[in-house]
């Protein structure tokens, strides 16, 4: 019998340098790639037994969200440096770094509404103004990532993705 725990708690082990944390998170990135478009691509091929409607759709929406955005922002950060005058990107910028704090706030106001730990988790506020810096940093990471795996396959020199697991993924 499998019981319910509503107010379960998880705790996990968090990266003690920004080294450790961007070396799990390219990891973490190499798996779209790796795993979601090499070696269960015949979940989304109508030939294969596999196919499901529903999987082709989980994976568009994985692939546009992790794979083309996180491309897409560069372009459009570059479109934006090289059309837009410094004046109105500095506007620009300031307005989204704005918008952004205001919704995670509105996150953070939604989180601490459920959590049972108000007083704990309320020092997340502090964090607030940093949010956008560490979201870029994370922009950055993802890209290398996706460019590692997608031009040198990576996450095959990496030995925490298993052999048995590498060797059935699509060459």
């Amino acid at each position: 019998r499998i019981k319910f725990s509503p107010r379960a708690e998880c705790y996990t082990d968090v990266p003690e340098s920004w080294k450790v944390l961007t070396k799990q998170r390219r990891r973490w990135e190499w798996a779209v790639v790796t795993f979601e478009t090499r070696k269960h691509i015949d979940m989304v091929n109508p030939r294969y037994a596999n196919f499901r409607f529903s999987n082709l759709l989980l994976f568009l929406e994985r692939w546009i969200f992790n794979l083309v955005l996180p491309i897409f922002f560069w372009v459009y950060l570059l479109w934006l440096l090289l059309t837009v005058e410094m004046q109105f990107l500095i506007q620009i910028t300031a307005m989204y770094y704005c918008v952004y704090v205001f919704l995670e706030s509105i996150q953070l106001l939604l989180v601490l509404y459920y959590s049972e730990h108000k007083w704990r988790d309320a020092k997340l506020v502090a964090a607030l103004p940093l949010l956008p810096f560490y979201q870029f940093y994370q922009r950055c990471v993802t890209t290398r990532a996706l460019i590692e795996e997608i031009l040198w396959r990576q996450s095959f020199k990496d030995g925490f993705v298993p052999a048995h697991v590498r060797s059935v993924t699509t060459k």
